[in-house]
Formats: structure tokens, sequence, C-alpha cells
């Protein structure tokens, strides 16, 4: 019975698998147009018979800064042809909810299907790396204030002398 059981695990894992090819193409390559906020991916899946629609899922992101995130790319559309196709599929930030300042500056490994490679003779994932564009206003808000200002004096006019017993601060001085 144990031996039947097992049969059955791999007779479902092995369907599982080849399900999940079926919908998920190639990564070719990628790009990012920081002008039009789109990521293009460069695909290849088989087909022909039916126009397919993709979708880009972001998944799992390292808390570091800036993020690292992984995506899938998948192909919604059931087509039994098989033609190889290469073609481009362009994704909105916006769409992928990439538009805040979270994304900014992110890298993102974006995955596609496992294929086997001839010369290794080796099963390998096709990927593409991709960093975002990094806005300004992180690095407004990260930046170092150019003069830091001693609080007893703050709301004084630069008439108002220092008194001689009152330290200057400056940036990287150490006050002894």
């Amino acid at each position: 019975m144990k031996n039947l059981f097992t049969v059955f695990m791999l007779l479902a894992s092995i369907t599982a698998f080849a399900d999940a090819q079926r919908n998920q193409p190639e990564v070719v390559s990628a790009s990012v147009d920081a002008v039009k906020k789109t990521i293009t991916v460069r695909v290849s899946y088989g087909g022909g018979c039916e126009d397919h629609k993709f979708s880009l899922e972001i998944g799992r992101c390292l808390e570091s800064y800036p993020v690292q995130c992984t995506a899938k790319v998948y192909d919604k559309t059931t087509d039994r042809c098989e033609a190889l196709i290469r073609r481009n599929v362009s994704f909105s930030f916006e769409e992928l909810g990439l538009n805040n300042d979270y994304f900014d500056g992110a890298s993102i490994n974006i995955i596609g299907a496992k294929k086997y490679d001839v010369e290794t003779q080796k099963v390998v994932v096709t990927s593409a790396n991709i960093s975002l564009p990094q806005s300004n206003r992180l690095d407004e808000m990260f930046a170092l204030p150019a003069v830091i200002a001693n609080d007893r004096d703050a709301g004084k006019d630069d008439s108002s002398a220092q008194s001689s017993d009152t330290p200057s601060l400056t940036p990287g001085v150490i006050l002894e």
C-alpha cells in the first residue's frame, strides 16, 4: 500500500510540474523603461493558435535598501499548438503595484520556465535581472543637513553673537 501511495504522489508531482511548465514561458531577457514606467520581458513559449495573455507576479522581497524581489511570468492562455514564439510583453509599474517609494531602486529577478540545457545536461531556470529607477525623493529624505544648528540658537537672528562658552557644532568635528 505504501508503494502505491508513493507512485501516486510521484505521478501527481510530475503532472503538477508539467502543468506549471506549460503556463510559464521561458524568460529570454528583461528591461526597464524609466520614462514610460514599464518593464518589458522577452518571453519564449509554445503556441501559435491563440492570442496569449501574460501576467507578472511580484513575489517575496528581501528587506534591504533597495529591496530585492523575485517575480514570475505566467502565460494565462491554454494553447495546445507547438510553434516556438518569442515576443516582448510589457507591464506598467502601476499595474504591478511598483509605483510607490518602497520599490525605488528595487532589484527584481524575473523567473521563467525551467528548460533542459543540452550542453551542460542540466535543468536550468530561465531568468533575467532588472533594477527599477530610484527617485530623488529618497535621496532628499536621507541626505544629511549641510549645517547642524545648535538648539539654543534656533530662532535667533544672525546679529546676536554666540557666547564664548557655547560650542559651535561643525559636521565631522569631535567636541571635547
